[in-house]
C-alpha cells in the first residue's frame, strides 16, 4: 500500500499529463505503477520482440528489455511493423554504450560501466552471447575519493568473468593512482583466497596486469587477443578525457586508442 501511495504521489507531480505510460511488465514494481496512472498504462515485454532479428549492437538481455520498450512506443505511435523491424536490425548503437570498435575475428569492445551492476552485466553479455575463448578486461576505476566501496567489487566481479585483467588509470583526479588500483587488486586476492573464480579455482596472479598508462594497457590487452577472443574496455565509454589532478582534463578516447594500436597491429 505504501508503494502505491508513493507512485501516485510521482505521478500527480507530472507537469504534463502524458496520454500513455509505458510500464515493464516484468519489473516486480509493475503493478504498482499500473494501478497509480490507471488505464493509461500500456506494459511491455522482452517477449513482444522475441522474433525480432536485432543489431549486433544491441546484445544482451539488457538491450532486448530496451527494445521491448522502443517497439511499445513505437507501435503505440503508429509505425509499421516493417519501420521498427528495420530500425532495430539496422541500429549502429550508442557510442561507448557496448561500442564495438571490430568484431571479427576478434572482438574489441568500449563500454561505459562505472558500477558494479553495470560491470557484472557487461561481461555476462558478452561471456554468453559471443562466447569468447579468452576475455581479456580492462579496467579501473574513479579517484576523487567517491565510491571507494567499488574498487575492490570491481576485482573480486573481473575475476569471476575475465582470463585477463589489465588495471589501468581512468579518472584519477587527485587521488595515487597507484592505490586505486591496488585496493581493485585486493578485490581480485580476497576472490581468490575463497577459490571462487570462474574456472572453480584461485585466479592466476599471473595474469593480472598493472599497467597505469590506459593507452599502453590497450595496447597490452590487443597484444594478447587471438582469433575468437574478445577485449572489454571498460569505465570511460565515450567520455573524451580523463580527470587528473588540480581539475585539469587530459583529451582522450579509449575507441581511438584501439583504432590506433590495431592501425599498428597490422603493420
Amino acid at each position: 500500500e505504501a508503494k502505491l501511495n508513493f507512485f501516485r504521489d510521482v505521478a500527480k507531480f507530472s507537469r504534463k499529463s502524458p496520454k500513455y505510460f509505458f510500464v515493464n511488465g516484468e519489473d516486480e514494481s509493475a503493478k504498482y505503477f499500473i494501478a497509480a496512472v490507471g488505464g493509461k498504462a500500456i506494459s511491455y515485454f522482452k517477449r513482444d520482440v522475441a522474433s525480432y532479428e536485432l543489431s549486433p549492437a544491441l546484445l544482451g538481455d539488457f538491450n532486448r528489455g530496451n527494445v521491448a520498450a522502443a517497439e511499445a512506443v513505437l507501435k503505440t505511435a503508429e509505425i509499421s511493423e516493417t519501420v521498427r523491424r528495420n530500425a532495430f536490425k539496422t541500429f549502429l548503437g550508442v557510442p561507448g554504450r557496448l561500442e564495438f570498435v571490430v568484431s571479427k575475428p576478434y572482438a574489441v569492445v568500449v563500454d561505459y560501466a562505472h558500477t558494479p551492476e553495470s560491470l557484472k552485466t557487461v561481461y555476462e553479455t558478452l561471456r554468453s552471447e559471443l562466447k569468447p575463448h579468452k576475455l581479456i578486461c580492462v579496467l579501473g576505476a574513479a579517484g576523487g575519493g567517491r565510491d571507494k566501496w567499488k574498487r575492490p567489487k570491481f576485482g573480486e566481479i573481473a575475476s569471476q568473468y575475465c582470463n585477463k585483467i589489465i588495471l589501468t588509470n581512468e579518472d584519477p583526479f587527485d587521488e595515487n593512482p597507484s592505490q586505486i588500483l591496488s585496493q581493485i587488486k585486493s578485490g581480485i586476492s580476497n576472490f581468490s583466497a575463497k577459490g571462487g573464480s570462474a574456472s572453480g579455482g584461485q585466479f592466476p596472479i599471473s595474469n593480472v596486469y598493472e599497467i597505469m598508462d590506459r593507452w599502453q594497457a590497450i595496447k597490452k590487452a590487443i597484444s594478447l587477443v587471438e582469433n575468437g577472443d574478445a577485449v572489454i574496455i571498460t569505465g570511460k565509454g565515450s567520455e573524451p578525457y580523463i580527470r587528473v589532478a588540480r581539475g585539469k582534463r587530459v583529451p582522450w578516447s579509449d575507441r581511438k586508442v584501439v583504432e590506433e594500436v590495431l592501425a599498428d597491429r597490422k603493420l
